[in-house]
């Protein structure tokens, strides 16, 4: 005889999956929502959707240049990798803030309209990636005008950006299950993202650590580390290769 809780576990994953395929399934409406999020926000202005890309491009160019003199650090590589980093730590702040408030926000949409609940989240990440895509317009000029040495592993920036997608999905759905559950996870969860924001190596770079504090980061002498090469150009995340 199958226990119940066997049971109940079983239909709860079903119930799930089928969410999720059945979300899957509608991503012309949620790529439409997605796009009509944005054209909204920017509705009657003269420049649209530029307005993001601009904003974002005279953050870069103002903390870019302020930080590689306060870091000592040579303008031509620190503000591509600003560039890269502040880009997509803003697209993984962005989706897993909202993660925790998605379902609330949509709260009249659900209650009247029988749509599968991941097409709200799918709905939100998509929404934070064609902002993403529009701020990445900044780090092609910033690459273009701060060149540096093509390399191969600057290929593994595309399964690494689908990976990012993949576990700001995932967490979108559990960061909306709880936080439809419990109402301070929202402001705990915005608590906790900028401190990380300076602990990550988005403002500064890893070779600046010495000593016991190196680890962080694959050591000081990457040149002679063999786990820990790759990183010869300007981001596009660390490649942990030879």
């Amino acid at each position: 005889m199958i226990p119940g809780d066997k049971i109940l576990t079983d239909t709860a994953t079903t119930i799930a999956l089928e969410d999720l395929t059945s979300g899957w399934e509608k991503r012309r409406l949620w790529l439409t929502l997605a796009r009509d999020d944005i054209r909204v926000r920017y509705k009657r202005t003269v420049l649209g959707q530029l307005w993001i890309t601009m904003g974002f491009g005279f953050f870069i160019a103002a903390i870019g240049m302020l930080w590689s003199e306060i870091m000592h650090r040579d303008i031509v590589v620190f503000v591509p990798w600003f560039a890269i980093g502040i880009t997509t730590w803003h697209f993984i702040t962005a989706a897993i803030n909202e993660g925790t408030t998605t379902f609330i926000g949509a709260s009249s949409t659900i209650h009247n309209i029988p749509l599968p609940l991941s097409l709200h989240i799918f709905r939100a990440i998509t929404r934070h990636f064609l902002n993403y895509l529009h701020n990445f317009i900044i780090v092609i000029v910033a690459l273009v005008l701060f060149p540096s040495p093509a390399s191969a592993a600057m290929l593994l920036y595309l399964p690494g950006m689908f990976i990012i997608i993949l576990a700001a999905t995932a967490t979108n759905i559990v960061l909306g299950i709880l936080g439809a559950r419990y109402r301070d996870l929202s402001h705990g969860v915005r608590m906790q993202m900028m401190p990380m924001f300076f602990i990550t190596s988005i403002l500064w770079i890893p070779d600046m650590l010495s000593g016991s504090r190196a680890w962080l980061h694959c050591g000081r002498n990457r040149d002679h580390d063999t786990r820990c090469r790759g990183i010869r150009t300007t981001r596009l995340f660390y490649f942990l290769a030879d």
